[in-house]
């Protein structure tokens, strides 16, 4: 049975806003502009108010700075660990300051961190405040600067791949 992109969200929406109303929780419902020019907003407390870009980036930067200054922990990468898998004779240090989400292997995932290269030693290693070694590494599409801005990145790109 196939269901259309439009009917899937709006059930879905419906089910949200059924499931939030009897829980008396607030619900946001947002429905991509490609599928619905719609957009439903219910039961949002008055203080709630839009935000602008630079003030979103403002607070992931401050979020960020704040998930990595706790301690932090450093473990060397090796590059079976990803995924998706690297492509052979692939250059590690095109990963520097990538975000990665850290997974125990088997699907669960208990942080996330960034990679750093080491040109001298010609090693990369994770940077994360998790205190347990990840078995594997989600690659993700956020590059960090040191002053913990973001930017995205196009893995298709990176891989030299469409």
């Amino acid at each position: 049975m196939r269901i259309s992109s439009r009917r899937l969200i709006t059930a879905l929406a419906a089910l949200c806003l059924g499931i939030g109303a009897t829980l008396g929780m607030p619900v946001v419902i947002g429905v991509p502009a490609e599928v619905s020019d719609e957009h439903k907003t219910q039961n949002l407390p008055p203080e709630v108010r839009s935000t602008s870009v630079e003030e979103r980036a403002v607070r992931r930067e401050e979020a960020m700075r704040r998930y990595f200054g706790v301690p932090l922990q450093r473990w060397r990468v090796k590059p079976t660990v990803f995924m998706p898998a690297l492509p052979a004779l692939f250059d590690q240090a095109q990963l520097d300051r990538l975000l990665v989400g850290t997974s125990d292997g088997e699907g669960s995932y208990s942080g996330i961190g960034y990679l750093e290269h080491s040109p001298g030693e010609g090693v990369l290693r994770l940077i994360s405040p998790v205190a347990d070694a990840p078995k594997a590494l989600k690659l993700g599409s956020v590059r960090i600067d040191p002053d913990f801005r973001t930017r995205r990145v196009d893995l298709r790109n990176l891989f030299g791949t469409d």
